[in-house]
């Protein structure tokens, strides 16, 4: 009966012990305060060096340039996917853009395009120091700048224009207007003279603003500005005009945060209030508690919230401005930077050469889960020239043969500036009324034939031109063309401007020339421009994915019902996709 007794008693404490765990662990993923030095690390991951400059993300992943001469891509629980070696001193600014690119600049002054498993596509010498992170354009061209120049490039690493901008503030980002425009900023004594200047590199106007400018972050709407004595306002243009949108008080030097989930909002935090406001109108949604962080060296928005990390502590808050969790840091560690993740990490950058992972809160993901988007793309035709005349109406080429021989030079060669402004114009005219006038060719009989029916050199000149501009601005007009035309003549020229442009989003080429080659399989120079078109794109893009879907494209032209030239042809691009890096 004894032993019994006793029998009874230990399991009665080993359950007790088990249960105390369980409370203690829930307590720890559900408690809203935390000191990291008694919370137990969840994962850590050594480097090859210490992490230099604030982890981006890309997607699901973070990466991360280390003063070990490199850059990695890590997941969220510490999961190196891969790394890359460079052969000079990087700066530790990556920025990242359209469909994944990653953009780095070494110290000698060249900008690095990687593709999203780190391998490069480009690299180029600007001919300056390059100060701060290359800032992705909206149509797939680039900026940047030096201490006093600026410069734009395309996306194939061709230089459109180049600057000098003498006195500009280079601690402080570029920033991009709702229109396209550049906004920089030249301090003087108690004012801000703030300078626009368009895509195509057109110094347009200056404005002299009271108080020094501290901050500006681009959002949808516009630029938000923030001044040293606490006002914040909204920048924005109409037809290429600068306006002031709206202004609030936000307390001394206010620190802006725009990046992640919640777009159409900007967290403002600063040393006498904090808030989340509409960045449309200026509108407070919340307000948040004073939150005693000294030294940022953190900042972002999650699926929680938004936190803000210093030197001692870190705190999160809702959106309607409750505090979600807050963290006293470990102050024997050594932390050069920090983030938190969508799934409640806490990862700090040691200069330990680790990446540490302290689970704050347990925020598992939906099924439907999309991570936000850290780029978004676009064009600048807001800030085109704007042509009344075209060739539908005058029944004649508004771009002559010398002036398409001359503007194919130019994209070739670089350093048009301002002459964009037209070219892009014209080109966006022309693409647009040619697929107009080709769909309704194909869906009823035509007495008379359209301009671009007509003229098919013309036509085929213009698509050319479209796809070697530089950049991403008639990838959609290429795609939807693709889609509808099913003559096999133009189809070629779309097919081959197709690998010419290179850069795919949301691989919509490829996947419209899937279904060209399932349709037209006995059009032979049809399905062969394909195979090469499949393998530039695949070259370009160059993850897995995409190299995954060229791999479909090419299998289909395998089958018996292709003739042996395309087979042969099929079956060596792919067997050059497989020797790419995926």
């Amino acid at each position: 009966m004894t032993k019994e007794i006793f029998r009874t008693q230990t399991f009665r404490r080993f359950l007790i012990s088990i249960l105390l765990m369980l409370i203690l662990c829930a307590g720890t993923l559900s408690a809203k305060s935390v000191n990291l030095a008694r919370l137990r690390m969840s994962w850590a991951t050594a480097l090859p060096g210490k992490i230099i400059g604030q982890p981006v993300r890309n997607g699901n992943t973070y990466i991360a340039l280390h003063d070990g001469g490199g850059i990695i891509a890590f997941t969220e629980d510490g999961k190196i996917l891969w790394q890359k070696n460079f052969d000079e001193p990087m700066q530790p600014n990556l920025s990242v853009g359209a469909s994944g690119m990653i953009y780095a600049v070494s110290k000698s002054g060249k900008i690095f395009l990687l593709r999203s498993d780190g391998s490069t596509v480009w690299s180029v010498d600007v001919g300056f120091e390059i100060i701060g992170e290359v800032m992705p354009g909206r149509d797939g061209r680039i900026y940047v700048r030096g201490k006093e120049s600026i410069a734009c490039y395309g996306n194939k690493g061709i230089r459109r224009w180049k600057e000098e901008i003498p006195g500009q503030d280079t601690s402080i980002g570029l920033t991009e207007l709702n229109e396209g425009t550049l906004l920089i900023f030249e301090q003087r004594s108690d004012t801000t003279v703030a300078r626009t200047i368009t895509p195509f590199g057109e110094k347009t106007s200056a404005f002299l603003m009271n108080g020094k400018v501290t901050d500006a972050r681009t959002v949808q709407e516009g630029s938000l500005i923030s001044f040293s004595d606490g006002r914040v306002i909204l920048a924005t243009e109409t037809d290429g005009s600068l306006f002031f949108d709206w202004k609030i008080q936000a307390g001394s030097s206010p620190l802006i945060v725009t990046q992640g989930h919640r777009p159409g909002t900007a967290s403002i935090f600063s040393s006498s209030s904090s808030m989340l406001i509409q960045t449309a109108t200026g509108k407070i949604i919340s307000t948040y508690p004073e939150t005693n962080v000294s030294g940022i060296i953190g900042s972002g928005k999650t699926r929680q919230g938004t936190f803000i990390a210093g030197l001692t502590s870190a705190v999160c808050y809702s959106e309607s401005g409750e505090e979600e969790w807050s963290v006293t840091l470990n102050p024997k560690k050594k932390i050069s930077t920090l983030f938190a993740t969508d799934s409640g990490y806490l990862v700090l950058c040691t200069s330990s050469w680790t990446i540490e992972g302290y689970r704050i809160k347990q925020i598992p993901y939906p099924e439907d889960y999309i991570p936000p988007e850290s780029f978004k793309s676009g064009t600048y035709s807001a800030l085109y020239s704007k042509i009344d005349v075209t060739s539908t109406k005058t029944k004649e080429r508004i771009i002559s043969e010398d002036q398409f021989l001359s503007i194919k030079q130019s994209f070739s060669e670089g350093d048009f500036g301002k002459l964009e402004k037209d070219w892009m114009s014209a080109l966006e005219t022309e693409m647009r009324a040619m697929d107009n006038q080709w769909s309704s060719a194909i869906s009823r009989t035509q007495t008379e034939q359209f301009f671009f029916q007509k003229n098919l050199d013309y036509a085929r000149e213009i698509i050319e031109l479209a796809s070697i501009s530089g950049t991403t601005a008639f990838h959609e007009n290429l795609s939807v063309m693709l889609r509808k035309i099913t003559d096999t003549r133009k189809l070629e020229w779309l097919v081959k401007a197709a690998g010419n442009m290179a850069m795919d989003e949301n691989y919509t080429m490829l996947y419209e020339m899937a279904k060209i080659a399932q349709k037209f399989n006995k059009s032979d120079t049809l399905l062969l421009l394909i195979c090469d078109s499949t393998y530039e794109i695949c070259s370009y893009m160059g993850s897995q994915s995409f190299i995954s879907q060229g791999r479909e494209v090419l299998s289909t032209m395998l089958s018996p019902q292709y003739s042996q030239q395309v087979r042969s042809v099929a079956r060596s691009t792919m067997e050059k996709l497989m020797g790419k890096k995926g």
